[in-house]
């Protein structure tokens, strides 16, 4: 093996066994677990199930263009709006910010009319980046203070089980659907542990890669 090939098996090895593997284990563990109690819930009349459909079509285009949004754009997008900005590093905290801000008006957004998903998708990198250039040029300092990263850590999980309330299931009882986005929260405190102890790209390569274990999963068995 030559040496190119040396540095990529060990960037493989470093990246994906030591430090993102045992934490992707613990996110199957934390679905599987609640994955269990929601069925309950349904089953008893407090949850109902919503049916998701991860693909269009079952063709050539329609996996390829699931694959895409599911395991690299969402991860992406999420992981910039509600990750990136858990640094001492200006920029990047700026780049999270604006995203941030974007995601946050978008799911409003949603709330009040339906928006096409691509369109939502250029938009939201769109403008995304245009704030990001804004608050760069503007010199704005937007600081996060070191010792506060606990409480933005915890602030960024809730805001990031908020956002996928309704995904999976939905109830009349406000306190029921809570309880069903409780895995997204913890998912969102490993997310969040994993980029503030290793980077971004880890956190984002955690995610796809759990992205598309539940992409796969779905295109095999349903």
């Amino acid at each position: 093996m030559n040496k190119f090939g040396r540095e990529i098996s060990r960037f493989f090895f470093d990246m994906v066994l030591k430090k993102i593997f045992p934490w992707y284990f613990l996110k199957i563990i934390n679905t599987i677990f609640f994955l269990f109690i929601n069925t309950k819930l349904v089953e008893n009349g407090y949850l109902v199930n919503v049916k998701r459909y991860f693909f269009k079509e079952y063709s050539l285009f329609g996996i390829t263009e699931s694959f895409l949004i599911i395991c690299l754009i969402m991860p992406t997008l999420e992981e910039l709006g509600l990750r990136s900005f858990l640094t001492k590093n200006q920029d990047i905290r700026n780049l999270g910010i604006s995203f941030f801000l974007v995601i946050l008006i978008f799911k409003i957004l949603q709330i009040l009319f339906p928006i096409a998903l691509w369109t939502e998708i250029f938009l939201n990198f769109g403008i995304g980046f245009v704030l990001f250039f804004l608050i760069s040029n503007l010199n704005l300092k937007l600081y996060i203070i070191p010792n506060n990263i606990i409480l933005f850590s915890i602030l960024s999980s809730f805001l990031f089980a908020i956002y996928h309330v309704g995904l999976n299931y939905t109830s009349e009882n406000l306190g029921f659907l809570l309880v069903s986005v409780i895995p997204f929260f913890i998912s969102g405190l490993i997310f969040c542990h994993v980029r503030i102890k290793y980077g971004l790209i880890y956190s984002l390569a955690l995610h796809s890669i759990f992205n598309f274990t539940i992409w796969i999963l779905n295109l095999v068995f349903d």
